[in-house]
This record gives structure tokens, sequence and C-alpha cells, in this order.
């Protein structure tokens, strides 16, 4: 299911980096009960702000959020 969110997003394929961050969200998401937000991924999830650009290049945060199957981070618009 990831990965045909992903195809809808504009991303042909995920990489072991996008599953990093997925992961990441995922877990955010199952201790804190939201994702997080782009500065909190690029600061504890081992992939810069930079990159997390050009993996959702429609917003990270939101972008992610969808593929991991949990709602929005808080502040995301």
């Amino acid at each position: 299911m990831a990965e045909e969110i992903a195809r809808e997003q504009g991303i042909s394929e995920l990489t072991d980096r996008h599953w990093q961050v997925v992961t990441f969200m995922r877990a955010q998401y199952a201790a804190k009960g939201t994702g997080s937000t782009v500065r909190v991924l690029g600061k504890a999830s081992g992939v810069s702000v930079k990159e997390l650009y050009r993996l959702f290049p429609r917003g990270p945060a939101k972008a992610d959020a969808k593929i991991a199957g949990i709602p929005q981070p808080r502040g995301c618009i």
C-alpha cells in the first residue's frame, strides 16, 4: 500500500532512505501519537532536511505521513 501511495505522491520507487524515514515516522507516531515535523525529521531520523525534500518533493512531513499510513503532523498545512 505504501508504494502505491508513494507513486500518487510522485515518488516512483521507495528506497532504503525512504523506508528509514517512514519507519522513523511510524515509531514517532506510536510513541507520541503524532508524526514528526520536518525539523524533527531532519534532526532525529538520520536524514538531513535537504535530503528529505529530495526524497519527498511535495513536502516531507505531509507526504511521509501519508505513505506511513498515519495522520499528518500537527501544524502541517
